[in-house]
């Protein structure tokens, strides 16, 4: 299963439901956030939820980018 895949189940309910996790290229995965808020937030937390959503995976995701998405 891919890291797009499994992110609502790696970053839990609350996370997932303000994100959407988009694509994955380069070993980077780009994930669209909500609000500006939430984009400030998730930045401050890379480093965990990068662990998370490397737990046990084979080939890792080496760098998260958080983008606003389109809908606001």
């Amino acid at each position: 299963m891919s890291a797009v895949e499994e992110w609502p189940q790696r970053v839990g309910a609350a996370i997932a439901g303000v994100t959407r996790a988009r694509s994955v290229a380069d070993a980077t995965l780009v994930v669209e956030v909500r609000s500006s808020a939430w984009l400030m937030e998730l930045n401050m937390m890379k480093g965990e939820i990068l662990r998370r959503v490397n737990e046990g995976r084979e080939v890792p995701v080496e760098k998260l980018v958080f983008v606003m998405s389109p809908e606001g």
